[in-house]
């Protein structure tokens, strides 16, 4: 009863929040007190959060816990690229209810975390940075079972880990995981890309990814377009990087052998669903669940009827927490 209570205030909340947002925009820039009054609501959902900040080499990730009472699972959140922890709020509420203690971290050149925006030096950087939230010490002494959810970028980062043999967990979970693109990129783009990773890697490149190929909730939509975090860039390091790595891990699917939920969003432009099934199907997990959502867009923890999702992904860690797998 309690819990359903909370639950039902936050997603009030929420929803305030998102019109705060939106009647802001359309009254022009003279109201932005109107927006800055969103931010009372922002606190009262952050109220149960922690925040800090990680250090790992020369990089500062800013991460964001929340713990559970009586906890039986601890859930680690690698967010996708142009992205935030922030944007995961609603979902580690709603699971901290039920019992499971949650952190997730910007990852570096992404929200608040160390780093110019969208650049990197090293893909593999992103692995190290994952490391951090995945490790014993980050856990204050919590030894409740593991399990990490990777969306998009972040899915392709927790790919690489586990089969690189850097990820030990009770199971992962995917949101529409970003194994090959979802749209056509040019020929020329391609070329552009490969020599400016090399002249220019950091320069910023708006990607057209936003608004409502992400999501179907005009809400959502609102509080991505309205989010300063949010800024639509890439860089043709980062870029060229990418497309290797997702070459490396489609090819390597077999190696993969940690339990795996596959959710796939069937009206996605951003990630190719297609590939995102064929990895799951040559996948070497012994333990492998797959859930298609044919009318749900990119960001499926934030789309139309995402509670429904959250209770898949707790049910499926329930079963595999039962099973000892």
């Amino acid at each position: 009863m309690i819990v359903g209570l909370i639950d039902s205030l936050i997603l009030r909340l929420s929803e305030l929040d998102g019109l705060i947002q939106i009647e802001a925009g359309l009254l022009g820039g003279k109201f932005n007190r109107l927006y800055k009054f969103a931010g009372f609501t922002r606190w009262l959902l952050h109220m149960a959060t922690a925040h800090d900040f990680l250090e790992v080499a020369e990089r500062r990730l800013h991460r964001i816990r929340i713990g559970a009472d009586r906890g039986w699972a601890r859930l680690a959140i690698a967010h996708g690229y142009g992205d935030h922890a922030g944007r995961y709020l609603d979902f580690m509420n709603w699971m901290a209810g039920r019992g499971v203690s949650c952190q997730a971290i910007d990852f570096h050149g992404q929200g608040t975390s160390s780093g110019r925006h969208g650049a990197i030096s090293r893909w593999e950087d992103y692995v190290d940075d994952l490391g951090a939230i995945c490790a014993k010490s980050a856990w204050d002494g919590d030894d409740t079972p593991l399990f990490v959810l990777g969306h998009s970028h972040g899915g392709l980062v927790v790919l690489a880990a586990g089969i690189g043999g850097k990820l030990n967990c009770a199971g992962v979970i995917l949101s529409a995981p970003f194994l090959a693109i979802g749209m056509n990129v040019p020929w020329w783009r391609l070329a552009v890309a490969r020599v400016g990773s090399v002249i220019a890697p950091s320069i910023r490149v708006r990607t057209g990814v936003g608004g409502l190929a992400l999501s179907r909730d005009e809400t959502k939509v609102a509080e991505t377009r309205a989010d300063p975090l949010c800024t639509g860039v890439g860089t043709p390091r980062w870029f060229v990087s990418m497309r290797r790595v997702q070459a490396e891990v489609c090819a390597r699917a077999g190696e993969f052998r940690i339990p795996l939920l596959m959710l796939v969003a069937g009206a996605d432009s951003v990630a190719d669903s297609a590939a995102s099934i064929d990895f799951f199907r040559r996948a070497g997990s012994n333990v492998k669940t797959l859930k298609e959502y044919p009318e749900h867009r990119h960001e499926l923890l934030r789309e139309i009827g995402r509670e429904a999702i959250f209770a898949e992904i707790r049910g499926w860690m329930e079963t595999l927490k039962g099973t000892g797998a």
